[in-house]
């Protein structure tokens, strides 16, 4: 088991001064070349002859030799016999000057060294490889709060690093064809931090290893002396929480270890899927319950906090955490007894153990436990049963069961809580029903019988029928024509008693017709007492005395499939073929009024013979034989007539018009003021020849289609 991965440890790589004395290479000048050819051939031959005695015969100042040899005797080139030294200057006697070997070689390459000069090269020693390294090796970006190792403790010595730099120094000028080393004399100046990295690794015994990728540091730690390590090294990676109790831990039921600072993320790398703890200051974005008690049970998202809870956890255990697969794991804390190379150590650890026994414990409190707070928690152990478990509420609070419960089942549907609702007692109640459901066609045994009722009433009232009612279109089919008879007739059907107020023509004997079918409709989809106490009941009612006080003045068009055509009496007179030419749709009613006046112009002679007149009427009367379709009069339907008029046939033939106007009655006369008085009681009017022409038009409309 990894306990801490990519611990950083910065090591002290020492830094060292090193001072170099050396000397460069230069030709010879031109005296000091001929001042060592002239010894290394002559110096024997010229004998006692003196450096004075030289220039003369050469014609040359004596300094020029004097100071090549003194240049020539600082790098030993050359060496003076029988007690004489440079300060002779130019009575030096050639044979008290010899060449060296040094001289010699100086000579044959002619070279010759400078002065010495010095110089300072800085190197790196690194204790772990124990050897010299450059500085673009060492990883100095070190982070503020990384350990380091003390200085003292690497026992490093300078006496332990100067061959490995003076062999290292000369080998790198060797390259120096001009240059070479005199002496080397070096120094520690400081050092620098070189970052290293390792793990920490806890076997199922218990048993602590450092490991490190790093190949010189690896062997390092395998070597290094157990104590040192331990204190500086491996210790300081475990927390130093001296207030937290001792645990006894059964290291082959540990699965995780981790640091104190970090035990969040140790339960966050087992996925959990819920959490039971003790301790509120763990983080994890999964239900978690809150077993320290508080005044009242809470649940705040996905967080539940127990206002008692009989189950208790053993000393040092802060939670119980159940992952994915539904095991279950103790996460503990405290102070920990490890071993470091055979020796015990305690150390604050946060573990994570095995622990189903007291997962099914609390699983059982939870599945068991009234509290509608943890009810609703439960989901995230059998999520139906949860459901089963809640109680019955009104659709807001059944909202509410939903939304905290889909936290933590993010795939649940609304409509597994359907069962869980209380009949919904008003509009606002319904809204939301079918709004969280989803509802189409919201059937009304969910609602109470006044919330129906309501519903019923304002769809009718108001003309407002809310959507998503399974009888929606019915009560749609009804307060459109309730409300069309209302607009056209300007009175309220409900609290009408004069019927005659509705001023009935076809369209609102329809309209009325069409409220009373609507009616039953709903009569057959409503229990009886929900039909009665609404609106419907009062409003069957009047629909139903309308239409017989209806009924009882007027020919009920049920009965009659055709427009009816009222004809006069004149029409017969003067146009007898009109019968021969009534249209299919129409269907010709005679008023009996007619059959008294042909009856009576039948009789008309002129100087003894039959009138003109009484032959029209005469010939009437004979066609008429095959009508069976007469109608009395009904004077007492004519409104806007003259009371003492009404004995007048043409009224009387009126009326019978009246009569018939649900009937989408049309008068047939060539009489201008029978006309006229058809218009004012609203029956329309049309003379035969208006008639008859109308009746062509359609004849050869129905030609030409052809």
């Amino acid at each position: 088991m990894i306990y801490e991965h990519n611990i950083k440890i910065d090591i002290p790589v020492f830094k060292l001064d090193s001072k170099i004395a050396y000397q460069t290479v230069r030709r010879p000048t031109v005296f000091e070349k001929s001042v060592l050819q002239l010894f290394a051939r002559h110096s024997g031959d010229l004998g006692e002859y003196t450096l004075e005695d030289i220039a003369k015969k050469l014609k040359l100042c004596s300094i020029f030799f004097v100071e090549a040899l003194r240049y020539l005797s600082d790098f030993k080139a050359i060496e003076f016999l029988n007690g004489y030294s440079i300060d002779d200057g130019a009575g030096l006697q050639c044979n008290s000057i010899l060449i060296t070997n040094e001289g010699r070689e100086f000579l044959a390459k002619n070279a010759l060294p400078s002065k010495s000069k010095n110089t300072t090269e800085t190197s790196y020693y690194h204790p772990l490889s124990g050897a010299l390294v450059g500085k673009n090796q060492i990883k100095t970006d070190s982070y503020p709060d990384v350990k380091r190792l003390p200085i003292e403790g690497m026992n490093v010595t300078l006496s332990a690093v100067e061959p490995l730099l003076d062999e290292q120094l000369r080998r790198s000028w060797e390259s120096k064809a001009n240059e070479r080393i005199e002496s080397i004399s070096s120094q520690f100046n400081g050092e620098l931090w070189d970052r290293k990295t390792f793990k920490i690794d806890i076997n199922h015994n218990g048993n602590v290893t450092p490991i490190s990728n790093d190949e010189d540091f690896s062997k390092w730690l395998d070597g290094a002396e157990a104590e040192y390590l331990w204190q500086y090294v491996v210790s300081p990676v475990f927390s130093t929480n001296s207030k937290t109790k001792y645990l006894k831990i059964d290291w082959s039921q540990v699965r995780d270890v981790a640091p104190i600072e970090k035990a969040n993320d140790l339960v966050n790398k087992q996925k959990p899927h819920y959490v039971f703890t003790l301790d509120d200051s763990i983080e994890v974005d999964v239900a978690t319950v809150i077993l320290a008690p508080s005044s009242e049970t809470l649940l705040i998202g996905k967080v539940l906090t127990l206002k008692e809870c009989s189950i208790e956890f053993e000393a040092g255990v802060d939670a119980l955490i159940v992952n994915k697969s539904n095991v279950g794991f103790e996460f503990k804390s405290g102070l920990s007894e490890i071993s470091y190379r055979g020796h015990p150590r305690e150390v604050d650890l946060a573990i994570i153990a095995q622990a189903d026994k007291k997962k099914d414990e609390f699983e059982q409190f939870l599945l068991t436990n009234d509290d509608i707070n943890v009810v609703i928690f439960s989901a995230v152990i059998d999520c139906q049963q949860a459901i089963d478990r809640l109680p019955n509420a009104h659709v807001s609070q059944v909202f509410e069961y939903y939304k905290k419960m889909k936290q933590f089942i993010p795939d649940l549907h609304a409509n597994s809580f359907k069962d869980k609702v209380k009949r919904l007692r008003h509009k606002e109640e319904v809204a939301e029903y079918i709004q969280l459901f989803e509802e189409r066609e919201l059937l009304i045994d969910i609602l109470t019988p006044d919330c129906l009722i309501t519903l019923i009433d304002i769809a009718i009232k108001q003309s407002d029928v809310m959507d998503g009612l399974f009888i929606t279109q019915a009560l749609t089919d009804l307060a459109n024509p309730y409300a069309s008879l209302k607009n056209k007739t300007a009175v309220d059907l409900l609290t009408l008693s004069n019927f005659e107020l509705l001023k009935l023509n076809v369209p609102r004997y329809k309209l009325l017709n069409e409220l009373s079918d609507q009616i039953d409709v709903l009569y057959k989809m409503l229990s009886a007492s929900v039909f009665n106490n609404s609106t419907l009941g009062g409003l069957r009612e009047k629909t139903s005395d309308a239409l017989a006080h209806f009924n009882a003045k007027y020919a009920d068009p049920q009965q009659i499939n055709k427009r009816v055509v009222v004809i006069d009496t004149n029409c017969l007179m003067h146009n007898l073929n009109l019968l021969d030419r009534v249209k299919p749709s129409d269907q010709l009613v005679i008023p009996v009024i007619v059959l008294d006046e042909l009856d009576g112009l039948k009789e008309d002679k002129n100087e003894g013979e039959w009138s003109d007149k009484a032959k029209r009427a005469r010939a009437a009367i004979d066609r008429l034989i095959q009508f069976n379709s007469y109608e009395p009069q009904h004077l007492e339907l004519l409104e806007k007539m003259d009371k003492d008029a009404l004995d007048s046939p043409d009224l009387k033939i009126l009326s019978v018009a009246v009569y018939y106007r649900l009937c989408n009655s049309i008068l047939l006369t060539d009489d201008k003021n029978l006309r006229n008085l058809a218009n004012a009681e609203g029956i329309a009017s049309q003379s035969t020849q208006e008639y008859l022409v109308g009746s062509s038009n359609k004849k050869s409309k129905k030609r030409k289609g052809k």
